[in-house]
């Protein structure tokens, strides 16, 4: 089934941190890429104001996979440890990668670990411009907007920028 990934990252080096987790969620062997969005560096969003400066790059990306949701999720959480994301208990903290599962094809799934579609993906313009750029014909929730809609809906700011359609 496919899979929408939202990658995040704000500390080191950021474009590195994303082509590595790419790279790695490709080589998963119940994981394949099938599409990448263009990279875009947004402002921060919902964090502490000593970290306001530290802007993110963020993709999209697509994938297959024959995962169940909570198997996805260990197995990105992997991935993010091996890009160097630690656990923190401050929420949005700095982070050389974040990794998040926006909807998996067909599935409504919510536990205490994870929800999916993601309960805030319609609010974030860094996860909705870039998942338009891929699929702005999709309805990811019954009885809501397809993608490109919502992105139509949203304020400018915080403001998100492409930077790059090849990363």
């Amino acid at each position: 089934m496919e899979a929408a990934l939202s990658m995040g990252s704000n500390l080191g080096d950021r474009l590195s941190h994303l082509r590595t987790a790419r790279d790695q969620i490709d080589a998963h062997p119940s994981i394949s890429l099938l599409q990448q969005s263009s990279l875009f560096e947004t402002e921060p969003v919902d964090v502490d104001r000593a970290h306001e400066s530290l802007t993110f790059m963020n993709v999209i990306i697509l994938v297959a996979t024959d995962l169940q949701p909570l198997e996805l999720l260990d197995a990105l959480k992997a991935i993010e440890a091996s890009v160097g994301r630690t656990p923190s208990v401050e929420t949005n903290a700095p982070r050389e990668v974040d990794v998040d599962i926006i909807y998996m094809e067909n599935i409504e799934f919510k536990d205490e670990q994870l929800s999916i579609p993601h309960p805030r993906w319609s609010k974030r313009r860094f996860v909705v411009e870039p998942l338009a750029e891929l699929r702005g014909d999709v309805i990811i929730e019954p009885n809501r907007p397809c993608v490109s809609d919502v992105l139509a809906d949203l304020p400018a700011k915080p403001q998100v920028r492409r930077v790059a359609e090849i990363w």
